[in-house]
């Protein structure tokens, strides 16, 4: 069985995290990584007056 790469690894994360996405608009995740460990993950949220806001869960 082969491994996936890591930059796989983080995209999938990312995508599970765009799952969590309030927002209507946009569905959108994000990892940041450093050194092969991730450091936080974002979803978009809901928009308020104009403005997107990003929910941020630190690891």
């Amino acid at each position: 069985m082969n491994r996936i790469s890591w930059d796989q690894y983080f995209m999938a994360q990312s995508h599970l995290l765009a799952l969590r996405s309030t927002c209507t608009r946009l569905t959108v995740g994000a990892t940041i990584v450093r050194d092969n460990r991730i450091i936080a993950g974002d979803i978009m949220g809901p928009l308020q007056e104009g403005r997107i806001v990003l929910m941020t869960a630190v690891m």
